[in-house]
């Protein structure tokens, strides 16, 4: 069965790890297009989990997802970031992702 579009909005470590377990059951090989609402953890004393964030992100490209569109979610100040990993804000930035599974697009 193959699946056209799986949203996910990604708040919590738990969701991280079901993303990455998915990954690796290759659960995900049936999803044409991935959108995610991701709340990225940044600052000195969240960089373990930051560090795994980045890490799931680069193993859904590994996977053959590529990154279509991202974009930075304006918060409720007013403040957007972009998606750098280096220039990440201290607090949690949020971004709209999608990418597409290159398998089918072939």
């Amino acid at each position: 069965m193959t699946v056209g579009y799986l949203k996910l909005d990604v708040t919590s470590d738990g969701a991280w790890s079901a993303i990455d377990d998915a990954l690796r059951s290759r659960a995900l090989d049936h999803v044409q297009q991935l959108g995610m609402l991701v709340h990225v953890t940044s600052g000195r004393q969240q960089r373990h989990l930051a560090t795994r964030q980045w890490t799931v992100l680069l193993e859904l490209e590994r996977a053959g997802f590529r990154r279509w569109f991202a974009a930075p979610v304006t918060t409720t100040d007013g403040r957007t970031s972009r998606l750098v990993r280096r220039k990440l804000p201290t607090d949690i930035a949020l971004y709209q992702l999608v990418y597409i599974n290159a398998r089918f697009f072939v």
